[in-house]
């Protein structure tokens, strides 16, 4: 997926939308989020309070993804898996593929034409894959993603082999495996074989024995009394719609902030949804939420797969008020030049805002009364919401990466959010 956005970012880099200035870019960019609607406007002017709390509020909520400590170690250690023997055993393998997906990221720099275009390509990918998830063996209730000879196992950095193994180490989860995670050598990113401390555990457990009727994975990464990662990834395939679906639900922490999520990715051949009910940020270890987000997006793919339109709804809350954005978003793709056409409506307190038409080579902003948005930290709040939308869609797709492993024959797709 990197490799998506960076060839859509430098073709971005070249676009007139990237030359109309930051700040304009970034409001348009964000209004590009907003619901579509009747543009007349209210008789009383909605009014943003303190733009700039709000454009400070929204950057907060990938804070949590900030690679410090054991995330850091986590992220370093699933690119550097490995068991030494080559082939490895197909369920060494899929673990392998498991612990990968299941890291947690820093979300990107999703943001303009770039954003978008990764959106309909991953949403390309998931439902390109459904005809084969629907024509594999079905997964049945009690069925194990994690096989009985492995269960209970301790995998130990071997620094002679220079992979991870079983060293018998006993008191793995009895209904899954253990890694522990070191510190990284950052010439390696690679466990330092000078420095083999334990500085967290990383278990997975299969969830299907407790008889889950899907797939279920629970991921959890801890040291001591503090735990960093908690959450259950599932995977669902649906016969009778034609569709499958991918759903993660739990919390990240660096130790202090706190991020919770329920979130559902479902993808059939024509169109993939995605709702995001729960995206809540408790910053200051409070237990009291400082910024929440949903999300409710749906990516219509025309055949034969040249349009798409990605329809949606963001909705932000921080402590002063709600700032929605949603409406379409088009995407036409000519001789591989893909143009996007804006309809797109930015609510305050509930009262329309802002709309943004016209295309990102020349998008069009205006207020509710349908007069041009000048005001620079007006515009930089909204580029602000629109960032975080692009966040929180873009970490989703990754902390789903594991549910999509889990289904059948196990599939690998690279997030495009």
């Amino acid at each position: 997926w990197l490799q998506i956005r960076k060839k859509f970012s430098e073709e971005e880099s070249m676009h007139p939308w990237r030359r109309l200035g930051q700040p304009l870019a970034g409001v348009c960019l964000l209004v590009a989020m907003t619901a579509c609607g009747d543009s007349s406007g209210p008789s009383t002017p909605p009014v943003l309070n303190s733009p700039g709390t709000v454009a400070q509020e929204v950057g907060t909520l990938s804070a949590p993804f900030q690679q410090v400590g054991p995330l850091s170690s986590f992220g370093a250690l699933t690119s550097a898996i490995n068991f030494g023997a080559l082939p490895s055993p197909p369920a060494l393998d899929r673990m392998r593929a498991l612990l990968v997906a299941s890291a947690p990221r820093n979300p990107g720099a999703a943001h303009g034409q770039s954003y978008y275009l990764a959106r309909t390509q991953y949403a390309k990918q998931l439902a390109h894959l459904v005809p084969s998830v629907l024509s594999a063996p079905r997964v049945g209730a009690n069925a194990a993603i994690i096989p009985a000879p492995y269960l209970g196992a301790t995998y130990e950095w071997d620094a002679t082999a220079h992979a991870y193994a079983n060293l018998g180490t006993l008191g793995g989860p009895a209904g899954g495996v253990r890694f522990i995670v070191y510190p990284i050598d950052p010439n390696t990113n690679a466990p330092d074989e000078a420095n083999l401390t334990e500085i967290a555990r990383l278990d997975l457990t299969d969830l299907n024995p407790a008889g889950l009727t899907a797939a279920g994975l629970n991921i959890k990464l801890y040291e001591g009394g503090t735990t960093y990662v908690d959450y259950d990834v599932a995977a669902t395939v649906n016969v009778a719609a034609q569709s499958f679906t991918a759903t993660s639900i739990g919390y990240v922490t660096d130790g202090t902030a706190r991020l919770d999520f329920h979130a559902a990715i479902t993808a059939s051949a024509t169109s993939v949804t995605v709702d995001i009910s729960k995206f809540s940020l408790d910053s200051d270890g409070d237990a009291v939420a400082d910024a929440s987000a949903t999300i409710h997006e749906t990516v219509t793919i025309n055949a034969p797969q040249q349009t798409a339109t990605i329809a949606f709804l963001f909705t932000f809350q921080g402590s002063g008020q709600s700032v929605s954005a949603g409406g379409t978003v088009d995407a036409a793709t000519v001789q591989q030049v893909t143009t996007l056409t804006l309809d797109i409506v930015m609510k305050v307190g509930g009262e329309t805002y802002a709309t943004l038409t016209g295309t990102f080579a020349s998008p069009v902003l205006k207020d509710y009364k349908g007069q041009p948005i000048t005001d620079a930290p007006i515009q930089q709040a909204l580029g602000g919401v629109f960032e975080a939308a692009g966040a929180v869609g873009d970490e989703v797709a990754n902390i789903s990466a594991p549910a999509l492993d889990l289904l059948p024959g196990g599939h690998t797709v690279s997030p495009g959010f």
